[in-house]
């Protein structure tokens, strides 16, 4: 029965996570239709939910996870470990490319389109990372398989995260 639940749990800490990355999602759509200073402000006061979400449900994922691999799967499940490699990166991603332009957005309330493709960049791959990883729990591949196809989620994350070449909007410069 604990297993059930513990299972259960993981399971929802998975969805808290996703709902973090959805509320990412729209305040960086805020951010990006921001024209004035007071609207770039109200945005970033939002993605202070991003963590508040995130890391809860993160932890309960995690430690769910742990306790699950240790009482039934054991450390010998290749997936897990790509699974928590993978995990890792995104975590990564998100150190190098979201915090420091979120903090910048903050102190000079300044948007510009490098930043802005960069905050998206960093939200695309991680997509692709978190769906890869949901992959790998539902599949359970062996070792090669597991690789494959979080290399795969990986790729495609950076291909799909790729600038497009499109002239600079007019507005695209929000000024304090």
């Amino acid at each position: 029965m604990l297993r059930v639940v513990l299972v259960f749990v993981h399971v929802t800490g998975g969805f808290g996570v996703f709902a973090a990355l959805a509320i990412e999602g729209a305040v960086l759509l805020q951010i990006r239709r921001a024209t004035e200073a007071p609207q770039l402000r109200a945005a970033l006061n939002t993605f202070g939910l991003v963590p508040r979400v995130g890391m809860p449900s993160l932890l309960v994922t995690l430690i769910s996870g742990i306790y699950l691999t240790a009482s039934v799967w054991g450390w010998r499940a290749a997936w897990i470990d790509v699974a928590f490699l993978a995990l890792i990166a995104t975590a990564v991603i998100g150190a190098v490319l979201t915090r420091p332009s979120i903090a910048r957005l903050e102190k000079t309330l300044i948007r510009d389109d490098t930043r802005d493709s960069m905050l998206w960049a960093s939200f695309i791959m991680r997509t692709f990372m978190l769906i890869g990883i949901v992959f790998l729990m539902t599949v359970k591949p062996p070792l090669n398989a597991a690789l494959i196809a979080i290399v795969t989620a990986a790729g495609l994350g950076v291909l799909a995260a790729l600038p497009r070449r499109t002239r600079p909007s007019p507005d695209s410069m929000v000024s304090a």
